[in-house]
């Protein structure tokens, strides 16, 4: 009924026509890969630092609104150039 003598192909050895056949070039999918993954990453470390900007931006503005109901001395120093109309990233130069 079955041979014992026939071994069958191991799952992990290369086969070049089951692998052109599946359409998968590891050349280049491992470039194609390397320019995903750093597009991603650039993409993910520009969205946190605008996070972060425009958290310290609601911040200053905050606390330069709330210099103006607690007369605040310092922060009414600091936030001068913003109530003169510029905007609230003057505080950060």
């Amino acid at each position: 009924m079955f041979s014992t003598t026939t071994k069958l192909p191991s799952p992990y050895s290369y086969n070049r026509y089951n692998h052109s056949e599946l359409g998968t070039n590891y050349k280049g999918n491992g470039l194609v890969n390397s320019i995903a993954v750093v597009s991603l990453l650039i993409i993910i470390c520009t969205t946190f630092i605008k996070g972060i900007d425009k958290r310290i931006e609601s911040q200053d503005r905050m606390l330069c609104e709330s210099a103006l109901i607690s007369k605040n001395a310092e922060y009414l120093k600091k936030c001068k150039c913003y109530y003169e109309g510029n905007d609230i990233n003057c505080l950060q130069r």
